[in-house]
């Protein structure tokens, strides 16, 4: 998808246009159920950031940058991009609390209410 991004918007230089790219066609399938894969290993978690650091070094060079010259992590900050880690953790304590506060239909996995 990241592909489809680059191939077919070679004429959008616009950060936010692209970031609106990326956030709705990427992310979503990076990101999709996360809680329940979330990877532990080092390698698997630095191939999920790797797409990142591609889309972030694809804007970079859009905006005139070399594509090893990029400074990742400013852009990364200007566009509001946190890492997928860090997106992973907090999908992890929203669904630790839906499950705490009764939130998940799935008697498996739910705690039972104390009254």
């Amino acid at each position: 998808m990241l592909g489809f991004i680059s191939r077919f918007s070679r004429g959008i230089h616009s950060p936010a246009a692209l970031r609106s790219l990326y956030c709705s066609l990427v992310r979503p399938i990076a990101e999709y159920a996360s809680p329940v894969w979330s990877p532990y290993t080092i390698s698997s978690q630095m191939r999920l950031e790797a797409l990142q650091r591609r889309f972030i070094r694809l804007v970079g060079v859009r905006l005139g940058y070399g594509y090893l010259d990029v400074p990742v992590d400013d852009i990364a900050r200007v566009l509001h991009l946190p890492s997928l880690a860090r997106r992973r953790e907090v999908a992890d304590v929203v669904l630790l609390w839906k499950i705490v506060n009764g939130q998940v239909q799935c008697p498996q996995i739910s705690l039972p209410r104390l009254t």
